[in-house]
């Protein structure tokens, strides 16, 4: 059975498709390891896969050349497996041979099979070989997500509602920051808002913020800290509906903003406004990139130095919801109808300024789905 987000008809047409690459490429069966990819072929959800690395065990999809796919999981996760799967499980105890189990259920005659190198251990990966000796084993990281990257319809009405949760969670957290507020504070209500609104999933933190006067330590995982006068506050909010995710990012400041911040925040909405101006069907990340650079020169720097976003979709740990296409210099994949894209770049001099936004790539162009801070907030 299914927990209803999909019908078991979508969940059919993106094995199918995974298997015509399969085919294409003589592999008699691959085995799924990212959860992500996981999720997107089985419907199975759940943040045990990195417990199970931990022990030496997996959670994994095998997928035949053809018929349906067979998941393996630890047996603690098997009602689990029950409420979300399409496909059979096949649950093992914390101290059986996963390897061996996932070995036995090859096809007859299996001689080329295939697995996820993105995501998965060393040991992990040895554990595979020594199940089967016999067999050549091939990386196929990436084909799942050549898939993913373009939605269907039920997909983006997913990421559509991940919107507009993202978007009640950045308002709220601006509505929050003051002086003298604790960060913790912010997050805790920020958090609870968005839950009660139907967020939906535990497994990435759905509110993230980092302050202070260079705009606080990014991906710093501390809830330290108070708002003091003049700080920028970062503020990241991840909406999720049924694992799929949307972002809304921005910078504000408690206080009135310097004039060098006023500036710095200028040239943040044009690299924001470049980049998303350049979002449409056939442009490369190369050349949304080439945007931002273009602006960042102009406006006295050298070259643009990070990434400027990227396709996002399903979220889940202990990886995260990027789909292997980045708004970056040298990135030859073409953005495509259907696929969701963060624009995020920002500066780190004076201070870390970020604006974003979740774009939809449509047949025009895009559709914006989070909304970018294009004016500095002052609060």
């Amino acid at each position: 059975m299914t927990d209803g987000a999909f019908t078991v008809e979508e969940f059919k047409g993106r094995v199918a498709r995974v298997q015509e690459v399969m085919a294409e490429r003589q592999l008699d069966a691959v085995l799924i390891t990212r959860p992500q990819n996981v999720y997107y072929l089985t419907g199975f959800r759940s943040f045990g896969a990195g417990l199970a690395a931990g022990m030496g065990q997996i959670h994994a999809a095998l997928v035949p050349a053809s018929g349906t796919p067979t998941l393996f999981i630890r047996a603690l996760e098997t009602r689990v497996a029950l409420k979300y799967c399409w496909t059979e499980a096949e649950p093992y105890r914390d101290y059986g041979d996963a390897y061996a189990a996932i070995a036995k259920r090859f096809p007859a005659g299996a001689k080329r099979v295939g697995i996820e190198h993105l995501d998965i251990t060393a040991l992990q990966l040895e554990r595979f070989r020594r199940a089967c000796p016999a067999v050549e084993i091939q990386d196929v990281s990436m084909l799942v997500e050549r898939f993913r990257r373009v939605k269907s319809p039920q997909e983006l009405a997913q990421v559509r509602e991940a919107a507009r949760l993202a978007n009640l969670g950045l308002r709220t957290a601006i509505e929050a920051v003051r002086e003298g507020v604790p960060v913790s504070t912010v997050i805790a209500e920020t958090t609870r808002a968005m839950y009660d609104a139907g967020q939906d999933d535990i497994s990435w933190p759905p509110v993230l913020v980092w302050s202070g006067p260079d705009g606080g330590l990014m991906h710093d995982t501390s809830l330290e800290g108070v708002v003091k006068r003049s700080d920028l506050v970062t503020i990241e909010i991840t909406g999720t509906c049924h694992l799929y995710t949307a972002d809304a990012m921005g910078t504000i400041c408690a206080g009135p903003p310097s004039d060098e911040i006023a500036k710095a925040y200028e040239v943040s909405v044009a690299l924001h406004n470049a980049a998303q101006r350049a979002l449409r069907p056939g442009a490369t990340g190369d050349e949304v990139h080439a945007e931002c650079d273009k602006v960042f020169r102009g406006a006295g720097h050298g070259p643009y130095y990070r990434r400027v976003g990227s396709a996002i979709g399903i979220n889940s740990q202990p990886t995260a919801f990027f789909e292997g296409l980045n708004l970056l210099k040298g990135e030859n994949l073409a953005l495509e109808k259907g696929m969701t894209v963060l624009v995020q770049p920002g500066v780190d001099k004076p201070a870390m300024i970020i604006v974003a936004s979740t774009n939809v790539i449509t047949d025009a162009g895009f559709e914006e789905v989070t909304h970018p801070l294009l004016e500095l907030v002052s609060r």
